[in-house]
């Protein structure tokens, strides 16, 4: 089993020198082996990872190849007579589907240290990733490997994390004045949660996944610059949040209160609530940092088991900066299963036009200093806000939103479902 496994050390150069060797599980170290032991060539057969399989630097010709087709060519090495491969050289594939999935090695919920809060926040690219890799280092760092290399493909959280690292600085640099806070909020209320297949976001198995794999969902840059609304923290909520978690404090000079709130009252973009026995209610406040007049209403898809209102379900911003403070009430059901997780979800309304948008510009806003116009042509959630303002001024909240709901269209100007215009995709009522 262990030269199946192609482990350090146990391949016979009599049996290996000359040969192209397949072996069980794919990783660096069973290309070197084979290498070692004088093969000219190794095929890596991967028996776990789905299509969550990350490509490595080798020395000699060498493949990993996925799970379904792992069995065919082993079957194919132990029946013909004389077996052949062919590794021909590698190619870029674009558009590959289904595209984001949870790669195998992501990290994953539940949140033992803090069960009130969420984990993870997001997801992001970090499955061979393409980026500039430091000359002072060979690709494999092994002694006998001393090529030089400007690029590198590897996988990990390292890899993702740069990605909301960059993100996260270009958001600083539009919006100077957000804090850590709100950029992590913009970064996880405009997340998406389908796949480009237009189906929900699966693991490498193409098992369902949760947000326990991934968080709010998969980043998208361009939509969290004008996110809306943003879930802002403060240095003293912080603090607070250490009084009902930790029960550690790291300035000596705050005093925690008499009556400390739950660690699920922290001003966080994710609501979590652990051990929940009867009723809980949270308390949220959100920031406006979209256009000055607006408001937001809310659909609930609660978790099964659990029934949650939100009060007020409509919240109304007459200015940018302005904030408002909402309740979520989540009950427990007779039907709720103890010490099992359920997952639930806020989903906005409906869909407007905003996508290049012909509308009135402010002559002390030209899109350039070269000319003055009176019109501009934008897009972004600010110009699909505008479409659902509308008459009936004896008209609640409530009844305005029921209006515009049980009246929308689910299908295009050629009778069929809309779809994302970002991937051509059937969309869904997440979109």
């Amino acid at each position: 089993m262990q030269q199946a496994l192609c482990r350090p050390g146990t391949l016979s150069p009599t049996l290996v020198r000359g040969k192209a060797i397949f072996c069980w599980r794919g990783a660096t170290f069973q290309a070197l082996e084979v290498q070692r032991a004088g093969g000219i060539a190794a095929v890596l057969g991967n028996v776990v990872d789905g299509i969550g399989v990350s490509v490595s630097s080798y020395l000699i010709p060498a493949t990993v190849v996925l799970t379904n087709e792992t069995m065919s060519i082993f079957n194919y090495t132990q029946t013909a007579q004389t077996p052949l491969v062919t590794l021909i050289p590698p190619r870029t594939l674009i558009g590959t589907r289904p595209a984001p999935f949870i790669a195998p090695f992501t990290s994953r919920a539940p949140n033992f240290i803090e069960p009130n809060i969420l984990k993870p926040d997001i997801t992001a690219p970090g499955l061979n990733i393409l980026a500039a890799w430091s000359e002072a280092s060979s690709p494999l760092n092994v002694p006998n490997d001393r090529r030089v290399v400007k690029y590198q493909i590897i996988s990990g959280t390292s890899m993702s994390c740069p990605h909301v690292a960059a993100v996260a600085a270009l958001l600083k640099a539009i919006h100077p004045d957000w804090s850590s806070a709100a950029i992590r909020s913009a970064l996880m209320t405009t997340a998406k949660q389908m796949n480009n297949l237009g189906e929900p976001i699966t693991d490498a198995l193409g098992n369902s996944s949760t947000p326990f794999e991934y968080g709010a969902g998969h980043i998208q840059p361009s939509r969290a610059a004008d996110p809306g609304l943003v879930y802002d923290a403060s240095y003293n909520d912080y603090l607070l949040f250490l009084c009902s978690s930790s029960g550690n404090l790291l300035d000596p000079s705050f005093n925690c209160p008499e009556v400390v709130p739950s660690s699920s009252d922290f001003n966080y973009p994710s609501l979590a609530i652990a051990n929940l026995e009867g009723i809980s209610t949270v308390t949220r406040t959100v920031t406006n940092v979209g256009i000055g007049n607006s408001s937001y209403s809310v659909t609930i898809d609660a978790p099964p088991g659990y029934s949650v209102q939100i009060s007020p379900a409509t919240l109304y911003f007459s200015k940018q900066g302005e904030q408002h403070c909402f309740s979520i009430i989540v009950e427990a059901e007779n039907s709720a299963r103890r010490n099992v997780f359920a997952f639930g979800w806020c989903l906005p309304d409906i869909t407007a036009p905003g996508l290049n948008i012909l509308a009135p510009l402010s002559e002390a806003a030209s899109p350039t200093k070269l000319f003055v116009v009176k019109y501009n042509i934008l897009s972004s959630t600010s110009m699909s806000c505008p479409h659902v303002a509308a008459a009936h001024p004896d008209w609640s909240g409530a009844a305005i939103r029921s209006a515009l709901m049980t009246t929308a269209t689910q299908t295009n100007n050629m009778g069929l479902p809309i779809t994302d215009g970002t991937r051509n995709t059937a969309a869904t009522p997440f979109h």
